[in-house]
């Protein structure tokens, strides 16, 4: 019996976007980073950590990200969903609930985050089932979080919401530590919590964000820890981050 299945903890990666600021034909997350893929980063570290089954969500050029996987990993421990419209993180994660078990935890990944330590995502378990979290989330602190959503919590230190920067208050534009896109799951909360996600924003999308608003409002637990060094939760979207991170990684060989 593996870890993974001792601890009932699966994974679902998000791979599915195009990365139009990429400008190429080539699906972003098999664009390379050093000897490896930004997928194959991302697959290394969910092998590492042993969980029980991974779901890859495809889209863009599906069959060029199937095929690279296949090739190079064991095919028991992954399978795939297809996400034919772009329609949001949300919308992501629920093709990929029917391939696992009705309960356990989940982490989501970002398939061009290709930095995560497996030593992160560990600490990152033991804090969800230590507070017994509905959801846990990676979080960073940095000098400039323009942009980004940021994490509001309570006296207690779990998390209360995340704002998106345009819609933060002057005290919430304060707040320095943000959402990563990485996060942890109760798979039985989930199914129920996704279901209630709209997509009434100016891009129709459906945001994962929204679970955890909607988690909050039957006052479940929502828990955050935050990464030591923020290159971890980078993520690639031009091929200027990726050339910024190949230097930040030569760096780490000298």
């Amino acid at each position: 019996m593996t870890i993974g299945e001792e601890r009932n903890l699966y994974a679902i990666v998000l791979a599915a976007g195009k990365g139009k600021r990429m400008k190429s034909q080539l699906p972003k997350v098999l664009h390379k980073l050093g000897e490896k893929t930004l997928i194959d980063w991302v697959l290394d570290v969910v092998e590492e950590i042993d969980v029980s089954k991974s779901i890859v969500v495809v889209g863009f050029e599906r069959e060029q990200v199937i095929s690279h996987i296949r090739g190079s990993r064991n095919a028991e421990k992954f399978d795939f969903a297809v996400q034919d419209e772009l329609l949001g993180t949300a919308d992501a994660v629920k093709r990929a609930l029917p391939l696992l078990p009705a309960s356990g935890d989940v982490f989501v990944l970002c398939g061009d985050v290709p930095m995560l330590r497996a030593e992160t995502l560990e600490e990152m378990f033991a804090l969800h089932k230590d507070t017994s979290a509905a959801a846990t989330i990676l979080t960073a602190i940095i000098d400039d979080p323009t942009g980004y959503g940021r994490i509001v919590r309570d006296e207690d230190g779990y998390v209360e919401k995340i704002v998106e920067h345009r819609d933060a208050s002057p005290g919430e534009l304060l707040v320095k530590e943000i959402n990563s896109g990485t996060y942890i799951f109760d798979l039985k909360i989930l199914r129920k919590a996704i279901l209630l996600v709209k997509n009434e924003n100016a891009q129709k999308e459906f945001y994962l964000t929204d679970v955890i608003r909607i988690m909050r409002s039957w006052n479940l637990k929502i828990s955050a820890i935050s990464v030591k060094n923020r290159w971890e939760v980078e993520g690639v979207n031009s091929k200027e981050q990726l050339e910024r991170m190949e230097k930040m990684l030569n760096r780490r060989k000298v």
